[in-house]
């Protein structure tokens, strides 16, 4: 839906973000004002979960899908860790 703000609220204090043309760890806050200014430039039309499971024995959860844009097909990378593993700590959008 390119609801920014829906995704942000799940980021934790700081959250690895990898967009094209960002490549960080932000705080929380600028984390959403980038994905918000990305979905203004690629307007979301579907997301699609590809795979997801455990990590780092079970402390971490991940789920690996494909997000179709206007503009074309971006693999998107989710992880989260620790007692609320629905936390996110690192999002990556990558052209494919």
């Amino acid at each position: 839906q390119g609801n920014a703000a829906a995704v942000g609220s799940h980021f934790d204090k700081t959250v690895e973000l990898v967009l094209p043309g960002v490549e960080d760890i932000l705080p929380k806050a600028t984390a959403e004002a980038k994905l918000k200014a990305f979905f203004g430039s690629h307007s979301p039309k579907s997301f699609s979960r590809v795979h997801g499971g455990t990590s780092n024995g079970a402390d971490g959860t991940y789920v690996i899908g494909t997000l179709t844009c206007a503009d074309g097909d971006y693999r998107v990378y989710i992880y989260g860790r620790g007692p609320n593993s629905s936390t996110i700590q690192e999002l990556r959008i990558e052209e494919e």
